[in-house]
């Protein structure tokens, strides 16, 4: 007979698998499991809403609910329990509480907060690839303050390309760039742009919001060298301790 485990998830818009595929995902994983009767942990999934979450600790016993779904926890749940948190709620207050808490059971929670924190933002991911010789492009981070003082726009995409040439653009036409909002994902809040038109395209996002921060990056294909598998495996190992 198959056993139970249970599984926690906490999303903004998870109750409607047509919008969230990684819910999907998950509904179709645990059908599959079915199909093995007698040999496989089927899990119970509980879907929790983001924005109507609680948690209520009742003496030995935590409960989370949003209203319409309720699961009880206690001090052996984190033996038999994954809980899935999503990036999108870690902008959430009470989510990042509720997150919190179950980390402090000892549950084993995929997108933990502090991590998740920095791959929410692309230049802090950046830098921690960087401290840590990851491969990736030449980068920035780009300011109004920055875009509008001549010396650090300079010296700032001259760390992108040493050929940038601030004084003439039309010899940037060939260094393209790519621009990026700092906390978006799935492709939003990307533009490709090719270094001609880079300043003119600055200017007009920091118009619409001077107080922005934006990475920018040159346009490399890293090489199947870059990821050779055992150095980057190191790398990840030294980066985790």
């Amino acid at each position: 007979m198959s056993t139970t485990e249970n599984k926690v998830v906490l999303n903004t818009v998870l109750k409607n698998q047509e919008n969230n595929k990684t819910l999907g995902n998950i509904y179709s994983a645990i059908e599959d499991l079915k199909k093995f009767k007698t040999t496989a942990i089927v899990p119970e999934l509980h879907v929790f809403e983001c924005d109507n979450v609680d948690i209520i600790d009742d003496n030995e016993t935590l409960v989370i609910t949003d209203g319409t779904e309720k699961l009880e926890l206690k001090d052996n749940s984190n033996i038999d329990t994954l809980v899935f948190a999503r990036l999108s709620v870690q902008n959430n207050e009470k989510c990042e509480h509720i997150v919190d808490v179950l980390q402090d059971m000892g549950l084993l929670v995929l997108n933990p907060i502090e991590p998740s924190a920095i791959a929410c933002n692309k230049y802090e991911t950046a830098l921690l690839l960087k401290e840590y010789e990851i491969p990736q492009p030449n980068f920035c981070l780009m300011t109004k303050e920055v875009l509008y003082d001549e010396k650090k726009y300079e010296k700032a995409m001259k760390s992108i390309y040493k050929e940038w040439d601030i004084k003439d653009t039309d010899k940037n036409e060939k260094l393209p760039i790519v621009i990026k909002i700092l906390d978006g994902h799935g492709g939003t809040g990307v533009a490709l742009v090719d270094g001609k038109k880079a300043y003119a395209i600055l200017q007009l996002i920091f118009a619409v919001d001077p107080d922005v921060n934006l990475i920018i990056h040159a346009l490399n294909y890293l090489e199947d060298d870059d990821f050779d598998k055992d150095t980057v495996i190191k790398k990840k190992v030294k980066c985790k301790k």
